[in-house]
């Protein structure tokens, strides 16, 4: 599926680089990586 191989390199913390020919596809592309997005750094105040 288009970028279903970006959102597992994302998911495991690897830096990727895609590369789509078709306007359509990266749309869906940057959609399926914004939705599985997960932050890797959580913020706690020191108080």
């Amino acid at each position: 599926g288009s970028g279903t191989t970006l959102v597992a390199a994302q998911q495991l913390g690897y830096h990727f680089t895609g590369i789509e020919i078709e306007e359509e596809y990266v749309e869906i592309i940057k959609e399926r990586l914004l939705e599985s997005y997960q932050p890797t750094f959580e913020f706690n105040t020191g108080t």
